[in-house]
């Protein structure tokens, strides 16, 4: 009854820290409660890793050292993995993680971290490192179960620690003893001032494979840490000369290479209390770095400073690294940064800014960008900006970027529609041709309009034909019905010579056949004389045989002077035995 009575928390509570009482007493009693990590770890490898087992003794001080080593010559990397330091704190004295540049716990002292302030990558500036991973009992974490964790992996890397104000830098030519060792870090420490580094000859991979090979520029000297990261772009490629700045008196170069292609680079520094960043500028260069006029110092007042930015081809990708160049909060009253699609006078202003915007990373619509900095009566504020480089453009393969930089798909330009909202689209349209369908249909229309033509001429030709003989048969005198019968077959009467090779006999009847054929129609007179009384031409038919008429009718064609001579001249005929 009594324990139904205790609530199920204070149950569960009691219970943990009963089992917690019990496993402190035995590890007391049998002496092994100490974790494995509270004594010195020495790792000489190439590489490693450090772990800090997770253990219940809240109540008993832990803490891990690890010494590293390398061979002479040769630089130590340390990346976080795992970073769980759970403090209320931030004063880093209960528990924290401490590096030193050295052996010993006198070694020069790096930094220590707690709580937000979390590391991402720690360098040593020789060939030794000492970390130290304290957790404390009389810290006041809300739960009890819960543990500090931490975990890194260190590798070996080559380069050098300069603390002159001046010198020269060259790439390695070989990684040797270490075939794992691709990355080289120059570090740059002046005694005041600022850095300058100018490159005088840059070869490292190729210009689309920064990923592999490149140089990165690290405003740090041991300790990189999330909060004050900035995102330099990483270089790569082939580059004319160009230059660097550094905002503080530390800065370093960092080199990795795939060893697949050429790495080759020099670079001289120098300190000085005088800023040296130029007023504008061309940029030809396919990946570089910006700075505002007089960096790191305060942008001069009442100045403008134009850059031109121009790559081999595709686009132009441009990142705000530092930004801050008005002290006003509320308008660009000190000044502003102007960037421009381009140098012509009507590109199109892509961004105006006066402090940090808040998308960082802007694209060109092609190889070249403007950047124009204008500041009033007041001094403004500094910026650094970075470019490179790249195939991808603001729009993908399959769209059209308008020049108020939208995106539209590639099938609406020169559709008849502003899919743009500035029109662009249906500019510089080429004049529409005809479809190829049109093209056919004009071409059947032509051929059937042939077919008829034909026809119709044909049909034209035949009728006429037709009418030119019926008129022929219709106007033809009763009197010269031989012509008006027999036509030939071109509509035109026979000729002489044609009437005289005919088979028909074409001589006029004889004595006796007329006698035969009009007993009549004979008149005697004195003498020998007979005279037959004159009759039309068209009732003589008679006269002749059947079958000569027939004949005469369909094969004699006689020539038109004998038939007027026969015919219409004079009706008398003389005969051979001399009748008239």
């Amino acid at each position: 009854m009594i324990l139904e009575s205790i609530p199920s928390n204070n149950a569960k509570q009691s219970v943990a820290v009963l089992f917690t009482l019990c496993v402190l007493l035995f590890c007391l009693h049998s002496s092994k409660c100490l974790l494995s990590c509270d004594k010195v770890y020495r790792h000489t490898a190439e590489n490693g890793t450090l772990l800090s087992e997770e253990n219940l003794h809240f109540l008993v001080p832990t803490t891990c050292i690890w010494e590293i080593q390398v061979p002479t010559g040769y630089r130590i990397e340390l990346t976080v993995r795992v970073f769980e330091i759970k403090t209320a704190c931030c004063s880093c004295k209960d528990d924290y993680v401490e590096f030193r540049d050295g052996l010993n716990s006198t070694s020069p002292f790096v930094g220590r971290y707690c709580a937000n302030s979390r590391p991402i990558r720690v360098y040593s500036s020789q060939n030794v490192l000492r970390v130290k991973y304290f957790s404390s009992a009389t810290n006041h974490r809300a739960n009890l179960t819960t543990v500090n964790k931490f975990k890194a992996d260190y590798r070996t890397i080559c380069g050098k620690f300069i603390r002159e104000s001046s010198a020269v830098i060259r790439s390695p030519p070989l990684y040797q003893n270490f075939t794992s060792v691709n990355r080289c870090l120059f570090t740059i420490a002046v005694p005041y001032g600022w850095i300058k580094v100018t490159f005088t000859n840059f070869t490292v991979g190729k210009s689309d494979m920064c990923h592999t090979d490149f140089v990165m520029v690290k405003e740090t000297a041991f300790v990189e840490v999330k909060s004050t990261t900035r995102g330099y772009e990483r270089l790569c490629g082939e580059l004319k000369s160009f230059y660097i700045f550094s905002k503080g008196r530390e800065l370093s170069l960092l080199h990795q290479t795939s060893q697949q292609f050429k790495s080759n680079f020099a670079a001289t520094f120098k300190g000085t209390n005088t800023s040296m960043a130029p007023c504008g500028g061309l940029l030809t260069n396919d990946a570089g770095y910006i700075y505002s006029y007089g960096y790191p110092k305060p942008y001069p007042r009442a100045a403008e400073c134009v850059w031109k930015i121009e790559v081999r081809h595709g686009y132009v990708k441009l990142k705000f690294l530092e930004f801050n160049f008005a002290t006003a909060r509320t308008g660009c009253t000190n000044g502003q940064v102007e960037v421009y699609d381009g140098w012509s006078g009507n590109s199109v202003k892509i961004k105006t800014a006066c402090s940090q915007p808040r998308k960082l990373t802007w694209l060109s619509k092609s190889n070249r960008l403007l950047i124009k900095a204008t500041s009033k009566n007041k001094e403004a504020g500094m910026f650094v900006l970075s470019y490179k480089l790249v195939e991808q453009g603001l729009c993908s393969a399959g769209e059209f970027c308008c020049t108020s930089r939208q995106c539209i798909s590639q099938g609406a330009v020169c559709d008849g529609l502003h899919d743009c909202s500035d029109g662009s689209d249906e500019l510089n349209c080429p004049e529409k041709k005809p479809s190829k369908a049109l093209y056919i249909l004009w071409v059947l229309i032509v051929f059937f309009a042939s077919i008829l033509m034909v026809i119709w001429l044909w049909r034209t030709w035949r009728r006429a034909v037709h009418r030119t003989v019926q008129i022929r048969r219709d106007q033809c005198p009763e009197a010269d019905d031989y012509a008006c019968e027999v036509p030939s077959q071109s509509g035109a009467p026979p000729t002489y010579s044609e009437a005289l090779n005919h088979d028909t006999p074409t001589s006029p009847p004889t004595y006796e056949e007329a006698l035969l054929n009009d007993n009549g129609g004979v008149i005697l007179e004195q003498g020998n004389t007979v005279r037959f009384p004159a009759r039309p031409v068209s009732c003589s038919r008679h006269l002749l045989p059947l079958r000569y008429d027939s004949q005469r009718r369909h094969g004699r064609r006689g020539n038109n002077t004998r038939q007027s001579h026969g015919r219409h001249g004079n009706n008398t005929r003389q005969s051979p035995l001399g009748i008239v």
